[in-house]
């Protein structure tokens, strides 16, 4: 009989692959507005540059990444254990420098930024502790199989 063999790392990993399209795709749009712009301006600005570079080089390690859990490798949990830190130091950095940009703005765009904050920052915390958990470490180093106490698929009906 077909079973649902959907493990909590497939979920964690459809979700990563939805988050690495979006910034590649992010990225191949900031590179065709540098583009459209090298007819008027020969030299592209910095700052596009390197959203261009951070978009594309988060979305392909992503991928990377997703497609070591897939295969249930045990690099790479510490390589998105290492990416979420990345992640979280990047967007200190983002928020550093927009904070710079809007110093005498008002208050409103201060609330926007604390709570953006908030909620990258609970994505993260989110992420690098359930790949901590001593279930998943356990499942992917191989300790113990995946249990499977699904019922049949026929059975639900």
């Amino acid at each position: 009989m077909t079973r649902n063999r959907l493990l909590p790392t497939h979920i964690f990993l459809i979700l990563m692959m939805g988050i690495a399209v979006f910034m590649l795709v992010l990225a191949w749009i900031v590179q065709y507005s540098i583009a459209s712009d090298l007819a008027y301006n020969p030299e592209p600005e910095a700052e596009l540059i390197w959203i261009r570079n951070g978009f594309g080089l988060a979305g392909t390690s992503i991928v990377i990444f997703s497609i070591g859990l897939l295969m249930l490798q045990k690099w790479a949990i510490q390589g998105f254990i290492g990416l979420f830190w990345l992640g979280g130091i990047a967007w200190l950095g983002v928020v550093w420098y927009i904070s710079r940009q809007l110093y005498s703005d008002p208050v409103s765009w201060w609330i926007a930024i604390a709570g953006i904050s908030v909620l990258v920052f609970t994505f993260l915390a989110v992420g690098i502790l359930f790949l901590s958990n001593k279930k998943m470490l356990a499942l992917i180093h191989g300790m113990e199989a995946a249990e499977e106490n699904a019922r049949e698929i026929l059975d639900q009906l």
